[in-house]
């Protein structure tokens, strides 16, 4: 069988990048197949290799384009996720317990345009991982033990607007991962090898819907990460090396499948 790799997302990312330089030897809906190996010309300094016996595409020759480090103004030490969406990125600092919003509208020259700490009415100590949906920042806090919630419609002064910590009901102690979807946050939680869904249809007031966490049956031993889609939710487990799904299609009570 012909091993065929299709690069769709990546190519349309080295188009941006390589969009004012000379043409390319890929389009959009390039593939490429291994069975036929060799070097193709991205631009005069950048190749991509195609080795068809080992399987394996190398990039080589890409550049930096812009960068913004921490700073007096920003909030960027610890910097430990980031989401895109629109002209702006949305930097969560595990460091400096906080939220900082970065203008990338000129790739080459990405400035800072607000930002939000850790302070008594917000719960962002830690802030380890992020979501962006609409108006709102959802942001997991680990040493808060807690998520919290931001209006982000004015990225110069994103404000808080709810919060959520551990209590004898959540399961939201050292979490370090959030996935959005509809009036739902999933969150995995590290310390407590556990899942926890939120309803946040009022983002002014998040409550608790359900729980899970580790046992014989799961693989949820210091969950890391979250993805949902559809009715499962895909949790990484990085004490027990595995992956964890779950059905989610009732909120009320999300339970194993593989």
């Amino acid at each position: 069988m012909r091993k065929v790799i299709q690069f769709l997302t990546f190519s349309l990312s080295l188009l941006l990048v390589f969009s004012n330089r000379v043409p390319y030897a890929f389009s959009e809906s390039t593939v490429w197949d291994l069975n036929a190996p060799g070097e193709y010309n991205v631009s005069s300094t950048t190749k991509i290799k195609l080795d068809g016996a080992l399987g394996k595409l190398t990039v080589t020759g890409l550049t930096g384009i812009g960068s913004l480090g921490d700073n007096a103004t920003t909030e960027l030490e610890g910097a430990n996720d980031v989401m895109v969406i629109g002209n702006y990125a949305y930097v969560v600092s595990v460091v400096d317990d906080g939220l900082s919003i970065v203008d990338i509208s000129n790739p080459a020259t990405p400035t800072h345009v607000g930002a939000i700490t850790d302070n008594g009415t917000t719960e962002l100590d830690g802030a380890n991982d992020i979501q962006v949906v609409g108006d709102y920042a959802y942001v997991v806090a680990r040493f808060d033990d807690g998520v919290e919630i931001l209006d982000i419609s004015n990225p110069a002064t994103p404000t808080h607007v709810g919060a959520i910590t551990d209590n004898g009901t959540t399961l939201l102690l050292g979490p370090t991962g959030v996935d959005v979807v509809g009036d739902y946050a999933y969150i995995a939680t590290n310390a407590e090898s556990g899942f926890q869904i939120l309803d946040i249809s009022d983002p002014a007031n998040p409550t608790h819907v359900s729980a899970t966490s580790d046992n014989g049956a799961t693989l949820l031993a210091n969950a890391s990460g979250v993805d949902v889609v559809g009715d499962y939710a895909y949790v990484t487990s990085g004490f027990e090396d595995g992956v964890e799904i779950l059905d989610i299609s009732n909120p009320a009570t999300p339970t194993h499948v593989g």
